[in-house]
C-alpha cells in the first residue's frame, strides 16, 4: 500500500480466501427480478454484517467500441467457523504522519480482533443467467467503510495540531485503507472476481514477474481529494450522502487502473463492500473502461428483544 498524502505506514492482514465452490443453492434465485426490485432500505444498528444481507452490482467492461455487461451478487452466509467456534482474526496497522514545519511526525498503531464471515459471490451474464459461484471470507472490520476517512482527510495537506483530531484521522485511515487492501486481496484470489479484474487490469509481463518474483500490488487511495457527489442517474442518492475519491492501482510500480470510487456512510447492507456503491475506472494506457454500480439490495431484518 502506498502512502497517503500525509501518511505512510504498514499493515498486516491475514489472507482470507475461500476455495471456489459450487453453492448448495443459488443465493440469488432470480437476478432480473432482483434488478427490478432495486435498492431497498438499509438497517441501522451495530451489526456491520449479518446472514442474509445481499448486494447486487451491475458491472460493465468496455474496450474500444465493444462492451460486456455482468452482474455480481454478494451475500453473507453466516459466521466463518474454526474448530467449532466463530472465527476471528487479528488485523494490525501502523501509520506515521509526515513531519511538517508545525509539528514532528507522529506514529499510531492499531490492532483489531474482528469476526470473520462467509460470503457467497455469484456472477451472472447480461441476461441474468448464472455463470459461476464461489465462497470467500470477509472480515467484519471492512464494514466500517471508507466514508469517514474521506470526510476527515478531504483537503488535508498537513497533520492537524490537535492530537485528538490526529488520532481520529489516523485510525480512520488505517481502517479504510486496510479494508481496501483486504478486498483487493480477496478479488485477486477468488476465481470469479479475478476473471473480471484481469479483464480490466493488464497482467504484468513475464519479465516483470520474474524480476519481482510475482505481482507487487499497491493501492493509493487519495482520500484528500474526496468531494461530495450526486448521482447523475439519481439512483444512489437515497442511500445517504455520497462522496467520491480517486483510487490508483499499481502493479509492479506501473499504473494498472485509475478509479473514481463512490462511497456512503457505513450502514448495512452496503457495509458488505466497505460502503462502496459505485466506481468508474480506466486503464491508463489501453482503451479499457469499467463502470460498476449497486442496482439492488436485500437487507436482513434483525429482531431484538
Amino acid at each position: 500500500m502506498k502512502p497517503l498524502s500525509i501518511l505512510s505506514g504498514t499493515l498486516a492482514i491475514p489472507l482470507l480466501l475461500g476455495a471456489c465452490a459450487s453453492p448448495e443453492r443459488p443465493a440469488l434465485e432470480d437476478c432480473q427480478a432482483e434488478v427490478e426490485r432495486g435498492i431497498g432500505p438499509g438497517r441501522d444498528g451495530p451489526d456491520l454484517l449479518h446472514s442474509g444481507d445481499r448486494l447486487l452490482f451491475e458491472v460493465r467492461i468496455a474496450e474500444g467500441e465493444s462492451s460486456e455487461l455482468h452482474y455480481l451478487a454478494f451475500q453473507v452466509l453466516g459466521p466463518a467457523m474454526e474448530g467449532g467456534h466463530p472465527k476471528h482474526i487479528n488485523m494490525s496497522a501502523t501509520l506515521t504522519t509526515k513531519a511538517s514545519a508545525s509539528r514532528p511526525s507522529r506514529t499510531r498503531a492499531i490492532a483489531v480482533v474482528t469476526p470473520v464471515y462467509r460470503l457467497r459471490v455469484e456472477r451472472f451474464d447480461s441476461e441474468g443467467e448464472p455463470v459461476a459461484a464461489s465462497e470467500v471470507e470477509l472480515a467484519d472490520y471492512v464494514g466500517r467503510g471508507q466514508y469517514e476517512c474521506a470526510v476527515l482527510l478531504e483537503g488535508v495537506e498537513e497533520a492537524p495540531e490537535s492530537d485528538e483530531e490526529l488520532d481520529r484521522m489516523l485510525e480512520s485511515a488505517q481502517i479504510a485503507s486496510s479494508s481496501l487492501f483486504s478486498m483487493m486481496t480477496i478479488a485477486q484470489g477468488d476465481e470469479i472476481l479475478a476473471d473480471l479484474l484481469w479483464d480490466v487490469i493488464e497482467k504484468p509481463s513475464l519479465f516483470s514477474l520474474a524480476m519481482r518474483w510475482g505481482v507487487d500490488l499497491h493501492l493509493t487511495p487519495k482520500y484528500e481529494e474526496s468531494a461530495p457527489w450526486t448521482d447523475p442517474r439519481g439512483e444512489l442518492d437515497s442511500l445517504g450522502p455520497l462522496r467520491r475519491f480517486p483510487l490508483e492501482i499499481d502493479l509492479n510500480d506501473e499504473a494498472a487502473l485509475l478509479l473514481d470510487v463512490v462511497v456512503v456512510p457505513p450502514r448495512a447492507p452496503w457495509t458488505l463492500t466497505s460502503g462502496i456503491v459505485a466506481l468508474e475506472g480506466r486503464h491508463p494506457s489501453r482503451d479499457v473502461r469499467v463502470d460498476a454500480r449497486l442496482v439492488a439490495t436485500d437487507c436482513h431484518a434483525i429482531v431484538r428483544d
